[in-house]
């Protein structure tokens, strides 16, 4: 998406992703140092893609002015709780408050309902829910948890607006439109509980650290025993509408044979997106034909959705233009997107505006 920005407006755009885990781990049962490590991998992530000329991470303590620039492991636990208190004496509201904004803000009320069903099902097991003498008991549980949760997420959205207060929010999450316009980042990757997907979707694991990675649908193209041999060949998707497929094992190990040739030129066909095979020892002579048939198989379909997120920026371009005038042209975006026991929200900068920590180029 930045560099999407960046071939229509050459400053480009810079994405911030503020985490606010810390803000509530300790009211679903994730201790401290589990959001830490959390946060250290969303950042290995950053600079193990390439992405840091374009993506930066920033924690709440940051945005709350107790800590700037990299953090240790001691220095975050140890403003952990310091952090959680901050944010609810500055930005926090009693549950009445709460409730009377809920109900003329139709997206926080979804969003609370969302909070809701998660912590039902992840809560279920653990050693909090279990403890709880009946059913009862626990479904209170769940609206005290579910309340807290957002009123502290709440809060963290109003300090970001005090600190970004141009900020137009894009999120992966439903919405009326009127705070944050919903943007599906990867449509082909879901984020549901298992239970809501076992008949339907196989659960893929990463294949370099065997970690839970995505929900995929079954289907006979790649899921087929027959062909397959097991997880001997990984099928892993490439942002935004993209299929990479590769040998676990080294290319001199491994050749294609002529069924899962043809698989594949009839998954190249079906696809939408581009599918990309490579490391086989027989990948160019035996699939010459596949980038031919990707292209003629989905193409127009794939360029459209490839193109989305600057149909939006060119959209949000329109309307800045007819409501303030060209010099004081600051859009910004932003969306959040869930993790495990992690909530993160996400801010675009367009051009090279500096208004606080989150709008450094």
């Amino acid at each position: 998406m930045c560099e999407a920005v960046r071939r229509i407006y050459a400053p480009g755009a810079k994405l911030t992703i503020a985490s606010d885990g810390l803000l509530f781990n300790d009211i679903i049962g994730v201790s401290d140092e589990d959001a830490w490590a959390y946060g250290e991998a969303l950042v290995d992530i950053i600079e193990e893609k390439g992405f840091a000329q374009n993506i930066k991470f920033a924690r709440a303590m940051d945005l709350l002015g107790l800590h700037t620039g990299p953090v240790d492991k001691d220095t975050y636990l140890a403003l952990a709780s310091t952090c959680r208190n901050r944010l609810l004496a500055e930005y926090g509201r009693s549950e009445d408050e709460f409730r009377a904004r809920m109900a003329v803000d139709d997206d926080t009320g979804r969003t609370l309902k969302g909070i809701k069903l998660f912590l039902r099902k992840d809560l279920k097991y653990t050693p909090m829910a279990r403890a709880l003498p009946s059913e009862e008991a626990y479904r209170d549980y769940v609206e005290t948890g579910a309340m807290a949760v957002m009123i502290r997420s709440e809060s963290f959205t109003d300090l970001i607006a005090a600190r970004c207060p141009t900020a137009v929010r894009l999120s992966v999450h439903p919405s009326t439109g009127n705070a944050k316009l919903t943007v599906p980042l990867i449509e082909i990757l879901l984020d549901p509980h298992a239970e809501d997907v076992r008949q339907t979707h196989t659960l893929v694991r990463h294949p370099r650290d065997g970690r839970p990675y995505y929900y995929r649908k079954k289907s006979p193209l790649w899921d087929d025993p027959t062909c397959w041999n097991g997880d001997e060949v990984v099928f892993e998707p490439v942002y935004p509408h993209g299929l990479l497929v590769y040998p676990r094992i080294s290319a001199s190990q491994k050749t294609l044979s002529d069924k899962q040739t043809s698989q594949l030129r009839a998954l190249a066909r079906q696809y939408r997106g581009r599918v990309i095979v490579s490391g086989f020892t027989n990948a160019a002579a035996e699939l010459s034909a596949l980038a031919q048939n990707t292209d003629s198989g989905g193409s127009t379909s794939s360029a459209l959705y490839q193109f989305m997120p600057l149909c939006v920026f060119v959209f949000i371009i329109l309307v800045e233009v007819m409501t303030r005038s060209w010099c004081r042209w600051r859009p910004w975006f932003a969306f959040g997107t869930a993790g495990v026991g992690e909530n993160i929200a996400v801010f675009l900068s367009v051009g090279g505006v500096n208004e606080g920590m989150l709008c450094q180029d």
